[in-house]
């Protein structure tokens, strides 16, 4: 449910205007997006330690980039 609405809220930043070809923010967070919420039922949906201790990484891995997909020195 909250990965829906950060989808439906980041449509209007990051959607690649008409008649342009793919730009590299959208395309990463876009990919990162579909990452962290892969991450996050392989965490909810995890039985054991070592499957949660590995959706625990990619949720890391997915969550950090998307963080610093601005490019800021703030951030």
């Amino acid at each position: 449910m909250v990965i829906c609405a950060v989808g439906l809220f980041a449509r209007a930043d990051f959607q690649t205007p008409g008649g342009m070809s793919e730009a590299r923010a959208p395309l990463a967070f876009w990919t990162l997006l579909l990452g962290l919420w892969g991450a996050l039922n392989a965490v909810l949906l995890g039985d054991d330690l070592f499957n949660l201790f590995v959706a625990l990484e990619l949720l890391t891995f997915a969550a950090v980039p998307l963080v610093c997909l601005d490019g800021r020195p703030e951030t």
